[in-house]
């Protein structure tokens, strides 16, 4: 009876007997009928039996939702979006083995106002004014002089960077400079050197004339550690929060488009980006949008609860259902989720969005199966509806889950582990979506059946008549009242049956676009647009650019984004930083190579000069210093050391002493020098490759890949480096 029973609907739903058809048509119809087989039978034992059905569904949930045990989260962008086994994520490895991020920054864009010029003195004085603010920031007892990392020579012994430094950023010393202007131009800064830290400058006669703007740039000791897949300095983030709450960045001063810190000053805007500010704005455009997801939630499910059935009748709405259907969603997200820390796939915020698919996949799955149901039988038992409608809809959602699966699947090979790990949790999610919908959400809609035909109220079935203020009619009662032409009593007041199965889209589909689609010049007018608008969106895809631009996701009015904006106005020109590292070997030997290595880095093309400031080298800075006497050891007549004991003893104590702002720049092997060096580094800067888009200034992917392979290029070239 059971083979007889799916041979018959499998062969009205093919049309009729094989003769005539293909190969390959038989061969599908008979693929067809084997899995509408298998899923009358899987009907058919939900329908006997939906309770247990939803039981054992739930004991399978419980057993994949035993992987959150194994739960490990990871948000670290250089884990998540450096594909994994490149030379860029390998050079990134062991960079940072050998120099873990050691600061963190706070930077300080103070524009003169009314036009006027930063070197003016009252503007300098309240520059003075602010940094001795900043000096008083207190943290939990912490003050800039215990967080800053420190390199004297500058001015102060922090490393801070800005032009205060020429008066030893004290107050009464700029106070007492008749001339500033005159202190800056005797200063020597090459014109390059001095935009680094000056914006918008005007030159007159070789010296400095005004300013519009001036950089603050403040380098702080990072003391962070691993909490649940992200790095967290509570020190580090405490005292930013409270200079960036000094500063009234939390209450910023807009006029237009472009918003400041709201520091109260006569004669400076101040626009602030430090290393917790990114965080903060994200999070607070984040926390905005928890109530819009939230609505996004809510508006799906009374979606999904008009689609299945409606409110308008008291026994045949399906609210009750519609919320099962979403209740066998989450448990098919959370099987998911578990299978995939099972698997040992890290949690990564991407997966955030994944909530939004499996509702579109789940409740999708359920209209095709209420579809199907809607079309049997009414008059027969609930197990046999369920069983035919499940040897339909089970064949359609089966081919469509298995499809996403092995996409999803096959992504799990991307070189970004993060969405490598999105799609695994995609994968597995899908794949349980299948397993939920035709075990759990068929034996709901068996159970809301039963109901239906014990003429039960949808949002109460556990009472027979109903609600008092809403009684449910027998069944007699209501089919005699529609006999007579009556309306149905058990209808709700405020609406009536629906004119057309498909809903007001149901007419216009089928009274208005069908008939005019069939016409075949409308047909071919209809392909034509269609292939003109595939044609106009793959031209526009092959002309999209690649860039990375953070700001994007910054809201209009953040202090943050404007002081990105005036970065790009004033020192878009800066170009980007380049640690050059080599390794364990023998550097007496290797004294020329790496001295001169700067030489050799800045005939690539776009790299700048080493003399310039952005080149830094604790052996040039070595080298000069044997040169000059400032060190005693034997050297030859280019200043290089000719005893190898001597080189490492006087290279170690030079780096304690004159030369200690070089020191985090040498990583010894132990505490003996004469054991060598394990790791050091250079740092050089390529010229920006900054270029303008939609007013703002965006990397340009094509020149940064291609100064990047050549800087590789010099390297691997340079085979006397230890």
């Amino acid at each position: 009876q059971l083979a007889a029973a799916v041979s018959g609907a499998t062969q009205v739903r093919e049309g009729g007997a094989m003769e005539g058809r293909s190969i390959f048509a038989r061969m599908a119809g008979v693929v067809d009928e084997f899995f509408a087989k298998r899923f009358y039978s899987i009907g058919s034992f939900v329908g006997r039996r939906p309770c247990v059905s939803v039981l054992l569904s739930l004991l399978f949930m419980l057993a994949c939702a035993a992987g959150f045990s194994q739960f490990k989260s990871e948000s670290r962008s250089n884990k998540l979006w450096i594909p994994q086994g490149t030379r860029a994520e390998q050079d990134a490895t062991t960079y940072t083995q050998h120099f873990p991020p050691s600061s963190r920054f706070t930077n300080l864009i103070l524009e003169a106002k009314a036009g006027g010029s930063i070197l003016e003195k009252p503007a300098l004085m309240e520059a003075m004014e602010l940094h001795g603010k900043i000096e008083k920031v207190k943290f939990e007892n912490t003050t800039l002089a215990d967080i800053c990392v420190k390199q004297p020579g500058m001015g102060h012994d922090c490393f801070i960077v800005s032009i205060l430094g020429l008066w030893s950023y004290s107050a009464a010393t700029l106070a007492a400079d008749p001339n500033p202007k005159a202190t800056l131009s005797a200063a020597g800064y090459a014109p390059e050197n001095l935009e680094r830290l000056l914006g918008g400058v005007t030159y007159a006669n070789g010296g400095v004339t005004s300013a519009r703007s001036m950089s603050m740039f403040y380098s702080m000791k990072l003391d962070e550690v691993l909490e649940g897949g992200d790095y967290v300095d509570r020190r580090g983030e405490g005292f930013e929060k409270e200079l960036l709450e000094m500063l009234r960045c939390d209450e910023p001063a807009c006029s237009g488009d472009m918003c400041a810190c709201g520091y109260a000053s006569d004669a400076l805007s101040v626009y602030a980006s430090s290393t917790r500010s990114f965080g903060d704005v994200f999070g607070g455009v984040i926390s905005g949008d928890v109530g819009l997801i939230n609505g996004a939630f809510f508006i799906m499910i009374i979606y999904l609860i008009l689609n299945l059935g409606g409110l308008c009748h008291k026994v045949n709405s399906r609210a009750g259902l519609a919320v099962l259907c979403v209740a066998s969603i989450v448990f098919a997200g959370i099987a998911g989720y578990g299978l995939g820390m099972w698997a040992q796939f890290a949690y990564t915020p991407v997966q955030s969005v994944l909530p939004f698919v499996l509702i579109g996949i789940g409740v999708d799955d359920s209209f095709v199966i209420m579809n199907a149901l809607d079309r049997t039988d009414v008059s027969l038992p609930p197990q046999e509806r369920i069983a035919q409608a499940l040897s339909h809809a089970g064949v359609s959602i089966m081919v469509t889950s298995i499809t996403d699966f092995v996409a999803f699947a096959i992504s799990v090979s991307s070189a970004l582990p993060a969405l490598a790990s999105f799609c695994m949790y995609a994968a597995f999610s899908v794949l349980m979506m299948l397993f939920f919908q035709v075990f759990m959400f068929s034996a709901f809609v068996t159970l809301d059946l039963r109901r239906v035909n014990a003429n039960r109220i949808d949002c109460c079935f556990c009472l027979p008549r109903g609600l008092l203020c809403c009684p449910t009619k027998p069944k007699e009662e209501a089919a005699k009242a529609i006999e007579e032409g009556k309306k149905d009593p058990n209808q709700m007041c405020c609406c009536g049956p629906p004119a057309h199965t498909g809903g007001r889209i149901g007419v216009v589909l089928e009274r208005v676009v069908a008939p005019q689609l069939v016409k075949k010049p409308v047909a071919a007018v209809v392909c034509v647009l269609f292939l003109g608008w595939f044609g106009i969106c793959a031209w526009q895809a092959n002309n999209l650019a690649v860039q990375d631009t953070e700001r994007r996701f910054l809201p209009d009015d953040s202090y943050l984004l404007t002081t990105l904006k005036k970065n790009d106005e004033y020192f878009g020109s800066e170009g980007t930083s380049v640690n050059l590292l080599t390794l364990k070997g023998d550097y007496f030997a290797s004294q020329k190579a790496l001295a001169e290595v700067g030489v050799a880095m800045e005939k690539v093309a776009g790299v700048m000069p080493a003399s310039s400031d952005a080149y830094r080298n604790w052996a040039t800075s070595f080298r000069d210093a044997c040169r000059n006497g400032q060190v005693s050891l034997t050297k030859d007549a280019d200043g290089y050391a000719t005893v190898e004991t001597e080189y490492y003893a006087q290279l170690r104590a030079w780096l304690s002493t004159a030369g200690a702002r070089y020191a985090a720049d040498v990583k010894w092997a132990s505490e003996d020098p004469q054991q060598g060096i394990k790791a050091s580094r250079a740092v050089t800067e390529l010229r920006s490759v900054n270029k303008m888009v939609a007013g703002q200034s965006t990397p340009d992917a094509d020149q940064a890949v291609a100064a990047m392979d050549g800087l590789r290029a010099a390297c691997d070239a340079q085979t006397e480096l230890p």
